[in-house]
């Protein structure tokens, strides 16, 4: 059944409901809500995230000269998935619709990230996780044809499948099979790629007009790189954000000034910002 206000879908009946679509035990959802607690900042909460510490060890005992990608494929990994959602993605959703917060020249709110996008004929959610933050795109941008990119024959690509039908957005399993792209919402995504700046080339040969990014390239997490390959050499993560950026500005992108915390969601946009 479809969710009507995918941005509201985060209270226990929210989660009862991811669950049964998943087909999850019980048990998951107390991992689940300790994710929650946990990266909104009760660090004692970690202790209820067994599954997703034996995932995070069997990622890191894997680098760096096999990374263990089997971790994304299985069940385990969806508590923490929703929790991200939970956490983070809908929390930059929300500030895509704060009216005020695209700064103009003297640092005041203008308006919202979503007026500052306009009306894009296409959205790409890159690794969309539960197809939650797809769904709510299309909510958002109900004219837009939203696609949403992830792993084939995993646990979270078979619940993805179940939302696109939900909620109209299309899934694919790589960006090579989407088409040209408007905007690009990409929410700790870029990180999980040992060569970003590669990856990135891939995304901007979609010729995306803006792209709202939210990287985290020097925190410790699951199916994060100790250290990145860029330019044939490897540079470690806490450095990766300064290189990511200037490479977007030598692509021809200029950042967007915004009040989200922490810059989240990064607000990027191909010159001229405004059409002549």
């Amino acid at each position: 059944m479809k969710i009507e206000n995918i941005l509201e879908a985060i209270g226990t009946q929210a989660l009862d409901r991811f669950l049964a679509l998943a087909g999850l035990p019980e048990t998951a959802k107390i991992e689940a809500l300790a994710s929650v607690r946990y990266y909104r900042g009760s660090k004692e909460d970690r202790e209820f995230m067994r599954s997703a510490q034996k995932l995070e060890q069997q990622w890191y005992d894997s680098l760096p000269d096999t990374p263990d990608y089997s971790v994304y494929k299985g069940e385990e990994i969806l508590p923490d998935i929703w929790a991200c959602w939970v956490a983070y993605s809908r929390e930059y959703l929300r500030c895509m619709q704060n009216p005020r917060t695209i700064l103009n020249k003297d640092l005041q709110g203008h308006h919202s990230i979503v007026q500052e996008i306009g009306r894009p004929n296409t959205i790409a959610d890159l690794g969309c996780g539960i197809g939650y933050t797809s769904a709510a795109l299309a909510q958002m941008f109900p004219q837009t044809k939203v696609y949403a990119t992830n792993l084939a024959d995993s646990a979270q690509f078979r619940i993805c499948q179940k939302m696109a039908k939900m909620h109209r957005f299309s899934l694919v399993t790589s960006v090579e099979e989407l088409p040209n792209i408007d905007c690009v919402f990409a929410s700790e995504y870029f990180e999980h790629f040992e060569s970003p700046i590669e990856h990135l080339k891939e995304v901007l040969a979609k010729n995306p007009k803006h792209l709202l990014i939210a990287n985290a390239f020097s925190s410790v997490s699951l199916g994060h790189f100790d250290r990145y390959k860029i330019d044939g050499g490897w540079i470690e993560g806490k450095k990766v954000g300064r290189v990511f950026n200037q490479y977007l500005r030598k692509a021809g992108y200029e950042k967007v000034p915004t009040s989200c915390w922490n810059d989240r969601p990064t607000v990027w946009v191909k010159k001229p910002r405004y059409e002549s």
